[in-house]
């Protein structure tokens, strides 16, 4: 039997219901399948299956050209999806960490020239950062300046080394940083004085301050500079005077040593059952650790424990205020003695005072004192029966008349009271400073 001939033997018709669904067939294959079973001469339904095996062809390209298209689409949209998915995953970490909870504060990430910060707090920060370089909060000093008028006021900024040395026109580098320019504001307070403030970012606590020509004023600490000028050189070579306030922590305080710091913090040796005085010999100097406890007011308290009975805990402060003024003011005590430079000092210091964070307890309640000694004896000069570290101040405009001793020291004493030999009395301390307010005069440049 012929091997193709044998595919044409069924002589049944097809009578199976037609499985397509027509509705999906479209207009051009319909018409097709009509003129294949319908046309009459062979050559039609050639030309119909011929058609048909085009429309194929032609709708198998269409179909890639689909793919390819959806393809490419499909990738075009899954970058932009990973891109916005990423700017989304960032506005919510950044709005979380800028506690914004709404689209008007996310807004206002943004600032005027259309820098988005990435939270609210990165732009408030960096807003008050420029505020605190313009606005000048801070008090300098005040001068005498005896010029008679309202003179300009100048004010510059550099750090490291000697930054700022006088000149005829503008100041000069001396081996430091760059010059910088400060917002300074003078405030007036008559024809021949003013006080110099400048903004929170050059702000100055423990400054030495020296005339270094008739008009400017140079200001150092650390390793800060500022130079201030006051009004015209041509008119200023007369005696000023500056008012000035210090103030004494522990700040940088190095144990065992007064190069960086001159005050003391002192503990005593032994059972005490008594206030010891400054020169008592069981007197010894707390550790490092211990002085980084009372050095700034912050949740790390010193603590002193004392269980045997009748001995009080207490320390021992002494502030030398005589190499503070030494340190600030060299020109002032050239060949004097250190007693015509207490005396200087005394005459020079307006008032002064002092502060302290404590507490104290024992068996019987809460108690803490604060004493200056002078005269051979403690003075008390502030108490208080909180459970809590609070505050003891003192001031008075005879504060260095009273306590400046014959060597240039303040001795402060904080105590709790006696333990009763069964429960443990307390003393907590969190931070200790003295103040004192002061005119500097400043002699003619020659």
């Amino acid at each position: 039997m012929n091997e193709i001939s044998k595919y044409y033997r069924d002589p049944t018709h097809i009578t199976e219901e037609n499985w397509v669904e027509v509705i999906k067939i479209s207009g051009t294959h319909k018409t097709l399948a009509a003129w294949i079973r319908e046309k009459m001469y062979g050559i039609d339904v050639r030309e119909a299956l011929a058609r048909l095996v085009e429309q194929m062809s032609s709708d198998l390209y269409d179909d890639r050209q689909i793919a390819i298209a959806l393809d490419k689409l499909a990738k075009e949209l899954q970058e932009k999806w990973d891109s916005d998915t990423q700017k989304i995953i960032d506005e919510w970490k950044n709005t979380i960490g800028g506690v914004t909870v709404d689209s008007e504060l996310i807004n206002s990430r943004i600032d005027l020239h259309g820098f988005v910060y990435k939270t609210l707090k990165e732009r408030l920060d960096d807003m008050q950062s420029k505020i605190e370089n313009l606005d000048a909060t801070e008090s300098v000093f005040k001068l005498t300046h005896n010029q008679n008028c309202y003179p300009t006021l100048r004010v510059f900024y550099s750090t490291y080394g000697a930054a700022v040395v006088p000149s005829e026109t503008e100041p000069t580098g001396a081996g430091g940083s760059e010059v910088n320019y400060v917002h300074a504001e003078p405030i007036y307070h008559d024809l021949d004085s003013l006080t110099v403030k400048v903004p929170f970012k050059y702000k100055m606590v423990n400054p030495t301050i020296e005339r270094i020509s008739e008009n400017q004023y140079l200001l150092v600490e650390d390793i800060r500079t500022l130079l201030v000028e006051i009004g015209s050189k041509s008119e200023a070579n007369v005696e000023t005077t500056m008012e000035f306030t210090s103030t004494l922590d522990y700040k940088n305080k190095v144990a065992k040593s007064t190069v960086e710091n001159p005050s003391i913090f002192y503990f005593g040796a032994g059972g005490w059952t008594e206030l010891k005085k400054p020169g008592d010999p069981s007197w010894g100097e707390f550790i490092a650790r211990h002085i980084d406890e009372i050095k700034s007011e912050d949740n790390n308290n010193f603590e002193m424990l004392r269980y045997d009975k009748n001995v009080i805990p207490q320390v021992l402060l002494k502030f030398n205020i005589l190499e503070d003024f030494k340190r600030k003011f060299p020109f002032l005590f050239n060949g004097l003695s250190a007693t015509e430079s207490i005396i200087k000092i005394k005459k020079m210091t307006s008032k002064a005072g002092t502060e302290m964070f404590a507490k104290g307890s024992n068996a019987t309640g809460n108690r803490v004192t604060m004493s200056a000694f002078a005269n051979n004896n403690y003075d008390l000069l502030a108490a208080h029966a909180s459970s809590d570290i609070k505050k003891l101040s003192f001031q008075h405009n005879a504060f260095m008349d009273a306590y400046l001793d014959t060597i240039g020291n303040v001795n402060l004493l904080l105590n709790a009271e006696a333990s009763d030999g069964k429960t443990a009395s307390s003393l907590y301390i969190n931070y200790a400073k003295l103040k004192y307010f002061t005119t500097v005069p400043f002699a003619p440049i020659k």
